[in-house]
Protein backbone atom coordinates (compact mmCIF):
# COMPACT_ATOMS: atom_id res chain seq x y z
CA UNK A 1 0.00 0.00 0.00
CA UNK A 2 1.55 3.57 -0.81
CA UNK A 3 1.97 5.86 1.76
CA UNK A 4 -0.35 8.70 2.60
CA UNK A 5 0.75 11.92 0.87
CA UNK A 6 -0.81 14.97 0.95
CA UNK A 7 -1.44 18.58 -1.84
CA UNK A 8 -1.42 21.19 0.42
CA UNK A 9 -3.09 24.86 -1.05
CA UNK A 10 -3.23 27.01 2.01
CA UNK A 11 -4.12 27.82 5.65
CA UNK A 12 -6.60 29.23 7.29
CA UNK A 13 -6.77 30.23 11.35
CA UNK A 14 -9.87 30.69 13.60
CA UNK A 15 -12.17 29.89 11.06
CA UNK A 16 -14.68 26.94 11.62
CA UNK A 17 -13.68 24.89 8.12
CA UNK A 18 -14.99 21.28 9.26
CA UNK A 19 -17.42 20.99 6.30
CA UNK A 20 -15.46 22.87 3.71
CA UNK A 21 -15.12 20.81 0.75
CA UNK A 22 -14.51 22.03 -3.27
CA UNK A 23 -13.31 20.47 -6.52
CA UNK A 24 -8.88 21.22 -6.83
CA UNK A 25 -6.54 19.75 -9.13
CA UNK A 26 -7.58 16.57 -11.35
CA UNK A 27 -11.04 16.71 -9.89
CA UNK A 28 -9.25 15.84 -5.98
CA UNK A 29 -11.77 16.50 -3.11
CA UNK A 30 -10.11 19.57 -1.22
CA UNK A 31 -11.12 19.11 2.54
CA UNK A 32 -9.57 21.36 6.16
CA UNK A 33 -7.07 19.14 8.23
CA UNK A 34 -7.57 20.70 11.41
CA UNK A 35 -5.26 21.32 13.92
CA UNK A 36 -6.37 22.82 16.98
CA UNK A 37 -7.54 26.93 15.20
CA UNK A 38 -5.50 25.86 12.51
CA UNK A 39 -6.81 24.20 9.28
CA UNK A 40 -4.89 23.08 6.14
CA UNK A 41 -6.43 22.45 2.86
CA UNK A 42 -5.68 19.58 1.41
CA UNK A 43 -6.21 16.66 -0.95
CA UNK A 44 -5.13 13.09 -1.09
CA UNK A 45 -2.70 12.33 -3.18
CA UNK A 46 -1.12 9.01 -4.46
CA UNK A 47 2.41 9.43 -4.55
CA UNK A 48 2.98 7.08 -7.52
CA UNK A 49 1.03 9.08 -9.76
CA UNK A 50 3.09 12.71 -9.72
CA UNK A 51 4.99 13.70 -7.33
CA UNK A 52 7.11 15.92 -9.06
CA UNK A 53 5.47 19.21 -11.47
CA UNK A 54 3.43 18.10 -14.12
CA UNK A 55 5.32 18.76 -17.60
CA UNK A 56 4.91 20.66 -20.53
CA UNK A 57 3.79 24.74 -20.18
CA UNK A 58 -0.01 23.76 -20.58
CA UNK A 59 -0.32 21.17 -18.37
CA UNK A 60 1.48 23.31 -15.75
CA UNK A 61 -0.45 26.44 -16.17
CA UNK A 62 -3.72 24.68 -16.29
CA UNK A 63 -2.45 23.00 -12.79
CA UNK A 64 -1.24 26.67 -11.13
CA UNK A 65 -4.86 27.65 -12.33
CA UNK A 66 -7.16 25.24 -10.53
CA UNK A 67 -4.36 25.30 -7.55
CA UNK A 68 -5.34 29.44 -7.46
CA UNK A 69 -9.19 28.85 -8.23
CA UNK A 70 -8.99 27.10 -4.70
CA UNK A 71 -7.29 29.35 -2.95
CA UNK A 72 -9.89 32.22 -4.34
CA UNK A 73 -12.64 29.96 -3.35
CA UNK A 74 -11.12 29.74 -0.02
CA UNK A 75 -9.97 33.46 0.14
CA UNK A 76 -14.12 34.39 -0.95
CA UNK A 77 -15.33 31.88 1.56
CA UNK A 78 -13.07 32.83 4.90
CA UNK A 79 -11.86 36.17 3.62
CA UNK A 80 -8.42 35.21 4.45
CA UNK A 81 -5.99 32.56 3.41
CA UNK A 82 -2.22 31.97 3.93
CA UNK A 83 -1.46 30.43 0.16
CA UNK A 84 1.35 27.63 -0.35
CA UNK A 85 3.34 27.28 -3.39
CA UNK A 86 2.13 25.54 -6.48
CA UNK A 87 3.76 22.24 -6.07
CA UNK A 88 3.53 21.17 -2.04
CA UNK A 89 3.46 18.06 -1.02
CA UNK A 90 3.38 16.51 2.73
CA UNK A 91 4.37 13.27 2.49
CA UNK A 92 4.47 10.01 5.22
CA UNK A 93 7.99 10.08 7.23
CA UNK A 94 10.01 8.66 10.57
CA UNK A 95 7.41 6.36 10.94
CA UNK A 96 4.62 9.36 10.72
CA UNK A 97 1.49 9.28 8.15
CA UNK A 98 1.72 12.64 6.24
CA UNK A 99 -1.53 13.53 8.62
CA UNK A 100 0.29 13.98 11.66
CA UNK A 101 3.51 15.43 10.25
CA UNK A 102 1.79 18.08 9.03
CA UNK A 103 -0.74 18.81 12.00
CA UNK A 104 2.59 18.36 14.12
CA UNK A 105 4.46 20.99 11.88
CA UNK A 106 1.26 23.17 12.17
CA UNK A 107 1.57 23.03 16.13
CA UNK A 108 4.93 23.45 16.14
CA UNK A 109 4.63 26.43 14.00
CA UNK A 110 1.08 27.98 15.58
CA UNK A 111 2.70 31.00 16.49
CA UNK A 112 4.36 31.79 12.80
CA UNK A 113 0.85 31.03 11.00
CA UNK A 114 -1.08 33.19 13.33
CA UNK A 115 1.13 36.02 13.31
CA UNK A 116 1.27 35.79 9.41
CA UNK A 117 -2.92 35.42 9.53
CA UNK A 118 -2.47 38.69 11.45
CA UNK A 119 -0.88 40.16 8.53
CA UNK A 120 -3.08 39.02 5.85
CA UNK A 121 -6.24 38.92 7.43
CA UNK A 122 -8.75 41.42 5.21
CA UNK A 123 -6.57 41.70 3.10
CA UNK A 124 -5.72 41.06 -0.60
CA UNK A 125 -2.89 41.13 -3.18
CA UNK A 126 -2.52 43.27 -6.42
CA UNK A 127 -0.05 43.94 -9.10
CA UNK A 128 0.63 46.83 -10.10
CA UNK A 129 2.80 48.11 -13.17
CA UNK A 130 3.26 51.78 -14.22
CA UNK A 131 5.41 52.44 -17.52
CA UNK A 132 6.31 55.41 -18.70
CA UNK A 133 7.67 56.20 -22.24
CA UNK A 134 11.30 56.78 -23.14
CA UNK A 135 11.09 59.36 -25.18
CA UNK A 136 9.46 61.63 -23.38
CA UNK A 137 12.00 61.15 -20.14
CA UNK A 138 14.76 61.32 -22.92
CA UNK A 139 13.21 64.68 -24.09
CA UNK A 140 12.69 66.31 -20.12
CA UNK A 141 15.96 64.99 -19.28
CA UNK A 142 17.58 66.36 -22.26
CA UNK A 143 16.77 70.15 -21.67
CA UNK A 144 20.07 70.49 -19.48
CA UNK A 145 22.20 73.31 -19.48
CA UNK A 146 25.61 70.84 -19.27
CA UNK A 147 24.67 69.00 -22.27
CA UNK A 148 24.08 72.33 -24.12
CA UNK A 149 27.26 73.21 -23.24
CA UNK A 150 28.24 69.66 -24.88
CA UNK A 151 26.43 70.27 -27.45
CA UNK A 152 27.81 73.44 -28.88
CA UNK A 153 31.34 72.68 -28.07
CA UNK A 154 31.15 70.06 -30.06
CA UNK A 155 30.30 72.34 -32.95
CA UNK A 156 33.09 74.31 -32.57
CA UNK A 157 35.80 71.73 -32.72
CA UNK A 158 37.16 69.33 -35.06
CA UNK A 159 36.59 65.92 -36.11
CA UNK A 160 38.43 63.86 -33.42
CA UNK A 161 37.52 66.12 -30.22
CA UNK A 162 34.08 66.08 -31.45
CA UNK A 163 33.75 62.43 -31.07
CA UNK A 164 35.29 62.16 -27.68
CA UNK A 165 33.34 65.12 -26.41
CA UNK A 166 29.54 62.78 -28.21
CA UNK A 167 30.93 60.47 -26.05
CA UNK A 168 31.12 62.08 -22.73
CA UNK A 169 27.34 63.65 -24.22
CA UNK A 170 26.41 60.04 -24.34
CA UNK A 171 27.45 59.20 -20.93
CA UNK A 172 25.94 62.66 -19.61
CA UNK A 173 22.73 61.95 -21.22
CA UNK A 174 22.22 58.87 -19.84
CA UNK A 175 23.02 59.80 -16.50
CA UNK A 176 20.23 62.32 -16.68
CA UNK A 177 17.90 59.70 -17.58
CA UNK A 178 18.60 57.55 -14.95
CA UNK A 179 18.09 60.00 -12.31
CA UNK A 180 14.83 61.42 -14.35
CA UNK A 181 13.78 57.17 -13.89
CA UNK A 182 14.97 57.01 -10.26
CA UNK A 183 13.09 60.58 -9.28
CA UNK A 184 9.75 58.98 -11.04
CA UNK A 185 10.19 55.45 -9.63
CA UNK A 186 10.92 57.13 -5.95
CA UNK A 187 7.60 59.32 -6.77
CA UNK A 188 4.94 56.74 -7.60
CA UNK A 189 6.66 54.24 -4.91
CA UNK A 190 6.47 56.43 -1.77
CA UNK A 191 2.65 57.65 -3.09
CA UNK A 192 1.56 53.60 -3.00
CA UNK A 193 3.87 53.69 0.77
CA UNK A 194 1.82 56.54 1.70
CA UNK A 195 -1.57 53.89 1.45
CA UNK A 196 0.25 50.69 2.84
CA UNK A 197 3.53 49.95 4.05
CA UNK A 198 2.89 45.44 2.28
CA UNK A 199 4.81 46.55 -0.71
CA UNK A 200 7.22 43.73 -2.80
CA UNK A 201 9.47 45.02 -5.61
CA UNK A 202 8.79 42.41 -8.31
CA UNK A 203 12.44 41.83 -10.22
CA UNK A 204 12.16 42.86 -13.87
CA UNK A 205 13.30 44.33 -16.65
CA UNK A 206 13.16 47.75 -17.46
CA UNK A 207 12.24 47.12 -21.21
CA UNK A 208 9.02 46.24 -21.70
CA UNK A 209 8.00 46.73 -25.68
CA UNK A 210 8.84 49.63 -28.69
CA UNK A 211 6.37 51.85 -26.79
CA UNK A 212 6.54 52.09 -23.06
CA UNK A 213 9.25 51.16 -20.57
CA UNK A 214 7.97 49.28 -17.04
CA UNK A 215 8.95 52.23 -14.72
CA UNK A 216 7.68 50.16 -11.34
CA UNK A 217 6.39 46.93 -10.99
CA UNK A 218 5.18 46.10 -7.30
CA UNK A 219 2.87 43.93 -5.46
CA UNK A 220 0.45 45.04 -2.76
CA UNK A 221 -1.38 44.21 -0.20
CA UNK A 222 -4.45 45.93 0.98
CA UNK A 223 -7.63 45.88 2.26
CA UNK A 224 -11.19 47.64 1.05
CA UNK A 225 -10.61 50.98 1.63
CA UNK A 226 -6.66 50.89 0.63
CA UNK A 227 -8.00 49.61 -2.46
CA UNK A 228 -9.85 52.99 -3.31
CA UNK A 229 -6.40 54.81 -2.51
CA UNK A 230 -4.43 52.93 -4.53
CA UNK A 231 -7.03 53.56 -7.35
CA UNK A 232 -6.56 57.53 -6.56
CA UNK A 233 -2.87 57.08 -6.48
CA UNK A 234 -2.73 55.70 -9.82
CA UNK A 235 -5.40 58.16 -11.09
CA UNK A 236 -2.35 60.46 -10.23
CA UNK A 237 -0.11 58.64 -12.73
CA UNK A 238 -2.12 58.83 -15.79
CA UNK A 239 -2.35 62.63 -15.01
CA UNK A 240 0.95 63.14 -15.24
CA UNK A 241 1.20 61.17 -18.60
CA UNK A 242 1.99 57.85 -17.15
CA UNK A 243 0.53 54.48 -18.46
CA UNK A 244 -0.80 51.79 -15.75
CA UNK A 245 -2.04 48.20 -15.33
CA UNK A 246 -3.36 46.48 -12.19
CA UNK A 247 -4.04 42.62 -12.16
CA UNK A 248 -5.57 41.26 -8.74
CA UNK A 249 -6.96 40.76 -6.29
CA UNK A 250 -4.80 37.83 -5.50
CA UNK A 251 -4.08 35.62 -2.48
CA UNK A 252 -1.28 37.23 -0.67
CA UNK A 253 1.25 34.88 -2.11
CA UNK A 254 3.84 38.09 -1.97
CA UNK A 255 3.40 38.80 1.56
CA UNK A 256 4.21 35.25 3.03
CA UNK A 257 7.09 33.64 4.19
CA UNK A 258 7.27 30.33 2.24
CA UNK A 259 10.67 29.51 2.82
CA UNK A 260 9.75 29.49 6.51
CA UNK A 261 6.40 28.40 6.08
CA UNK A 262 7.19 25.11 4.49
CA UNK A 263 10.13 23.00 5.68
Amino acid sequence: MPAETLYLYGLLVNVSAADWHMEGIDGNSVFALTEGALAALVHNHKLEENLHLPRGAAEVKRQVTLHNEVLCKAMGDFGTVIPLKFGTLIVGKGGRSASENLRGWMKENRELLEKTWGIVKGKREYGIRIYCQRKRLESESGKDDELDAIRSDIRRRGAGLAYLLGKKLEIRAAELLLAKINHYTDYFYGRLEGVTRHIVVNKSRLAINREEDLLLNVSVLVDGEEAGLVTECLGMCAEKGFSYSVAGPFPPYSFVEQGQLVK
